[in-house]
């Protein structure tokens, strides 16, 4: 969260888990915890899967990275597609990807096509950008809270696909999101593979930044909530991290604008974290680029908050 902590600070986090009984049954979306890596597009025809496109065939230039998360009944999403041609994005402060969170309620055996549903209440990057161009889905996050993106996913141990159904509320999902297109005879589903994982460890959760402290020579002497307008969440599971920092009162020239999404792996081992990111939006990452492994104090307060402290300045 570079863009907020200019000195030596420490993070506070709180866990989002009190939440977990608001999906409508666990036992639905304990098979879809965990990562995805995107893998590539399943072309269908008259209901029928006829292609499928993988990514790793697309030139290297061409060729994003995307990752959902799904934990706790929490999703998050990165993409770090280029837009760099795009008139909706000239004026960004980031040229390519884009994220999100919020809720999801998953049920398999539901035999209607929107067996998944994912509530999104939090934007980054080119999702910003439809929330203020689009009368569809993901402009709802920003008149109404939350958009209920509505989707037909199917699972399998290493593998699922999830196709954008449209609706009469949100008649505009397929053609923002590119995963449907609206009741065409042919539709594009995105193809996931599970991603690797490491042993479970106590941090595995959905956290929520709640304020700030500052230290001098390692006393705490100061503690102060994050800024209004910002919602700044992680996801850890097995080994896999991501950050979502959504800070909506950022407007149009500020640095902050879009927010960003960044994931990658983690490891957490005798209150050490060390986080080692590979994708993100384009604020705190730009395509190619990679941060610096960290590695930082953890001090738990409970079982449901913990501080995160810094070791050095970020730079």
């Amino acid at each position: 969260m570079k863009k907020i902590l200019p000195f030596i600070i420490s993070l506070i986090f709180i866990s989002c888990g009190e939440d977990k009984s608001s999906t409508s049954d666990m036992k639905n979306t304990i098979s879809m915890e965990g990562f995805w890596d995107r893998i590539g597009t399943v072309q269908i025809v008259n209901g029928v899967s006829v292609d499928t496109i993988f990514w790793s065939e697309l030139d290297e230039k061409d060729r994003p990275t995307q990752i959902k998360a799904y934990v706790d009944g929490y999703t998050a999403w990165v993409n770090n597609g280029l837009f760099p041609n795009n008139e909706l994005f000239k004026n960004t402060p980031w040229i390519n990807g884009g994220g999100a969170f919020g809720k999801y309620t998953f049920n398999p055996e539901s035999k209607n096509n929107d067996n998944m549903t994912e509530f999104v209440t939090n934007l980054t990057g080119m999702s910003v950008i439809w929330a203020e161009n689009d009368a569809g889905a993901f402009n709802s996050v920003k008149t109404k809270g939350v958009a209920a993106l509505k989707f037909k996913a199917t699972l399998t141990e290493k593998n699922y696909t999830q196709l954008g159904v449209r609706d009469t509320t949100f008649n505009n999902l397929g053609s923002i999101s590119g995963l449907g297109n609206g009741g065409n005879t042919t539709q594009y589903a995105e193809y996931y593979e599970k991603a690797s994982n490491t042993e479970t460890s106590k941090i595995d959760g959905v956290w929520n930044h709640i304020a700030n402290v500052n230290y001098v020579n390692k006393i705490p002497i100061d503690t102060i909530s994050v800024p209004e307008g910002l919602a700044d969440h992680k996801i850890f599971y097995k080994g896999n991290v991501i950050v979502n920092y959504d800070f909506t009162n950022a407007q149009e020239g500020d640095d902050n604008w879009g927010g960003a999404t960044i994931a990658g792996k983690f490891n957490y081992e005798n209150n050490i974290l060390t986080e080692d990111f590979y994708v993100g939006t384009g604020n705190w990452m730009p395509l190619g680029t990679k941060w610096p492994s960290r590695k930082y104090d953890i001090d738990w307060i409970n079982d449901d908050s913990f501080i995160q402290i810094f070791s050095e300045v970020p730079k």
